[in-house]
């Protein structure tokens, strides 16, 4: 037998992300066939334990750099955030303002993590503005581990989406939040996006005025119209109130916050389409006990903050 998935039964009502991605990350992980693969989901259950278990603590410690962590992330949180960033960028649709008189544009991901919201911000764009992508464009993710086989998959699919265009460059970068601010002097920032990272790296002593002299960097490089976006979990209350500030500061700036306290509550109030999951993670490793339901509903915090 060999690996095809699109003979599933349930195929083409998959999520994008997984349309775009499932069947090659199997592929990357050398599966012959849809019995191995079955075993393969089995066997990672351990890992979905660990890993869902350390976000039930106060303190989030998880180890990235293990292989078989970052695969029980990908198949567990990788299609609920290239949603809600597809879910986010739709109430803000009315205020994006293509770039089409620039010679490039630059797009920077922090704690991009394997990458799903890079590839869902560009399926966004892909689909409402796709004239902004015929410029040359400079996608840069920047993360403390290396992601190995999600970040792979994630970047092809990605790959895949931009080759219809004139030109592009994807760039991942093994760097801490701390380190990546000097790369972004004198360049042409169209978007900006920290994912899902605060409430790790605000528990770290002087962290906060360090991230405040960062983001006078970021808001330096965007270009007229550029954004700078934060996306969060919602349950850290140091989370909120570091935002809140980062608003008031910002506002000094020349920056609007184009995010309202509606749009954010009609974001926590959804959830996922079950049928959009493929039967085979359902059956084989998300199968119903303590830490092995997948998640269908993210609630969190955003601002998008955009340059005048």
């Amino acid at each position: 037998m060999s690996l095809n998935l699109s003979n599933e039964i349930d195929y083409k009502n998959w999520n994008t992300f997984f349309y775009d991605t499932f069947e090659d990350f199997f592929i990357e992980r050398k599966l012959k066939n849809k019995l191995e693969v079955k075993k393969y989901l089995y066997n990672l259950k351990d890992s979905a334990k660990t890993l869902w278990r350390s976000y039930r603590s106060k303190i989030v410690e998880v180890n990235y750099d293990d292989p078989l962590i970052q695969e029980a992330y990908f198949f567990r949180y990788c299609v609920l955030y290239h949603s809600t960033i597809f879910k986010v960028l739709n109430f803000v649709k009315d205020f994006y303002r293509p770039q089409t008189d620039s010679q490039y544009l630059e797009y920077s991901f922090i704690s991009a993590g394997p990458g799903s919201e890079v590839l869902g911000f560009f399926n966004w764009i892909h689909k409402n503005f796709p004239q902004e992508l015929e410029t040359y464009n400079e996608i840069t993710l920047y993360d403390k581990s290396t992601w190995g086989i999600p970040r792979k998959v994630i970047t092809k699919a990605l790959e895949k989406k931009l080759s219809i265009f004139e030109g592009y460059r994807i760039n991942s970068i093994h760097k801490d939040i701390f380190e990546f601010s000097y790369d972004l002097d004198d360049t042409n920032q169209k978007i900006v996006l920290f994912q899902n990272c605060l409430n790790e790296i605000l528990v770290s002593e002087g962290s906060k005025e360090e991230i405040f002299l960062i983001l006078q960097k970021i808001s330096n490089s965007l270009v007229s119209g550029g954004m700078l976006i934060f996306i969060d979990r919602a349950n850290y209350s140091h989370t909120f109130e570091f935002l809140n500030e980062v608003e008031t500061r910002l506002k000094k700036e020349s920056f609007t916050q184009i995010f309202n306290q509606d749009y954010l509550s009609q974001i926590n109030e959804s959830r996922l389409d079950r049928i959009e999951i493929p039967e085979l993670i359902k059956n084989n490793l998300f199968t119903g006990e303590s830490g092995l339901k997948l998640s269908l509903r993210n609630e969190i915090i955003c601002k998008i903050f955009q340059k005048k």
